[in-house]
């Protein structure tokens, strides 16, 4: 019976095959490959974003888009970064995307990150927040134990999962 908040890109897309499994839950996005990906699953209530659709990242961005996700309230969001870095915090390549992810971040109960290890200690373009923005930070399992143990020191929950 959760509601949750999956944000656009490559990593999170692999979302669509754990939470089609559930039976009862709410699912606000501004991807729409996440749509089509969870769309004949009567078990999740799908509500997309609306605003400018762009084409290249198959997702919706926008002013319009930012002020839909602020109607809304998710026990949970699942985004990403293009970098994440203690000193440097969250960040993008495009500031739609950044707006749109801190928006689902800003209203959510509780924040997980999800981002390929080639992501962690790596800053962007845009810082659209800081990195206490996520509760969990959640990578595959090639993150190097330097970065891992840095992370841990500084209080970041980190999971690692291939």
């Amino acid at each position: 019976n959760d509601i949750i908040f999956i944000d656009c890109g490559s990593t999170l897309s692999f979302m669509s095959k754990y939470v089609s499994k559930f039976e009862s839950l709410t699912v606000i996005t501004n991807s729409l490959r996440i749509v089509s990906e969870l769309i004949n699953f009567p078990g999740i209530k799908l509500i997309l974003i609306g605003g400018e659709v762009i084409n290249e990242r198959k997702a919706i961005y926008g002013l319009f888009a930012d002020r839909n996700i602020s109607s809304f309230h998710a026990n949970k969001a699942f985004i990403g970064a293009d970098g994440v870095s203690l000193a440097g915090g969250l960040t993008s390549y495009d500031e739609n995307e950044a707006s749109i992810t801190l928006k689902m971040a800003e209203n959510s109960e509780k924040v997980y990150l999800l981002c390929d290890s080639s992501k962690i200690e790596k800053d962007s373009f845009m810082r659209f927040a800081p990195l206490s923005a996520a509760d969990v930070v959640i990578t595959d399992n090639e993150l190097d134990k330097k970065y891992l143990d840095m992370y841990k020191k500084n209080n970041v929950t980190i999971i690692n999962s291939k």
